[in-house]
């Protein structure tokens, strides 16, 4: 299935997929980064994942 863009070009479901998980990978550093820096969050680490993500 392909969606067309606002600029006329398509984008696959592969391309979509394989953004999200560069997306995750970088809410992923983030979270390594925070824990560097000794920052504290009062939410597991999925969801802050998933709001970093988002």
């Amino acid at each position: 299935m392909e969606d067309i863009g606002t600029n006329g070009t398509s984008l696959s479901y592969g391309d979509v997929s394989n953004r999200n998980k560069v997306i995750l990978k970088e809410a992923e550093a983030i979270w390594e980064v925070r824990s560097a820096f000794g920052l504290v969050f009062e939410d597991h680490r999925e969801l802050v994942i998933k709001a970093i993500a988002a």
